[in-house]
Parts: C-alpha cells; structure tokens; sequence
C-alpha cells in the first residue's frame, strides 16, 4: 500500500476528528431553545386539573426525559476516546538516522535504510488511522442517537403547545 494513501487516510480521520467535535454545536443550541421554550410554556400554562393539563404535562415531560438523554449521548461522544498521532517529525528524523547508522555498520547501503523506514511509517499510520477511524465512528453514531432523541423532542415540544393554545384561548375566551 502506497504511504501517499495512508497520509491521506491518516488526515481525513484527524479532519473528521476536528468535525465531529464541532458537530454538538447546532444540538446543544436546540436544546437551549427547547429548555425555553419548556420555560416559557409553563410560565403562561394555568396548571390545573384538566385533561390538557395532564397531556401537557405527559409531553412536556417526555420532552425533558428525550432532551436528557440527547444531553447524555452528546457527552459519551466526547468522553473517554484516546487519539492515536504519527511521532513528532524529530522522533522519526532520529529513526531515520538510527536505521541509516545500523545500515551502514552492517553494509547493507541507505537504500534499505529508506525501505524500511517507509514499512514502519506505513505501519503506524495504518495503526493510528484504524484507531482513530474506530473513534469516529463510535462518535458518529452516538451523535447519530443524540440526533433522534433531539428530533423526538422537539416534536413533542411542539405538540406541547397544542394544550397551551387551546388552555389560552379557553381562558381568553370566558374573560
């Protein structure tokens, strides 16, 4: 395999890296709003013990559990991944030297030198890549989850005003 194509896999997992961490971003900023508009809701909603009392409260509850666990999936993305890098440029300068030095002692010429350090460069990019690629995906897919709980959410939020309108309009009306 060409070291060309690792570096370039090498790079794309480390951006992707750099994107998934930017990713929560747009949920969190949902969220907020969600939690206002929860705020909101129950500073205008005449609790009581109504029918749409109890459908407000059901979904509005449902909406703060769904919201929590978005909360939670969006934390597990960001706890408890290590990331795997190439050594600094200097490290393998000096491996570099040590294999050219080893070469030479032994007469085998700098070209075997290159050889082999080219296997272990694609070696540990190959290895850092996988590594990284695991977390990517891991990340993915609980981003994914934050996703479908957010999406749930916010319909039932939504659906939430429903007994707030009428509730208002009700009380709107015999005033």
């Amino acid at each position: 395999m060409e070291t060309a194509f690792l570096k370039e896999l090498y790079f794309r997992e480390l951006d992707r890296r750099d994107v998934l961490d930017s990713a929560p971003t747009l949920r969190i900023g949902v969220l907020a709003l969600l939690a206002a508009l929860h705020s909101f809701y129950f500073s205008i909603f005449p609790l009581g013990n109504s029918g749409w009392t109890w459908i407000f409260l059901a979904l509005t509850s449902a909406a703060t559990v769904l919201s929590v666990l978005a909360i939670l999936w969006i934390v597990r993305c960001f706890v408890g991944y290590t990331w795997k890098y190439l050594p600094p440029a200097a490290r393998l300068l000096e491996y570099f030297g040590e294999l050219t030095a080893y070469e030479q002692e032994y007469r085998l010429g700098e070209r075997r030198a290159s050889q082999l350090f080219d296997e272990s460069l694609r070696h540990q990019l190959a290895k850092t890549t996988e590594h990284n690629e695991s977390n990517n995906v891991k990340r993915s897919e609980l981003l994914y989850g934050a996703s479908r709980f957010l999406a749930a959410a916010v319909i039932l939020t939504l659906l939430a005003a429903i007994p707030v309108l009428i509730e208002g309009l009700r009380l709107g009306a015999t005033n």
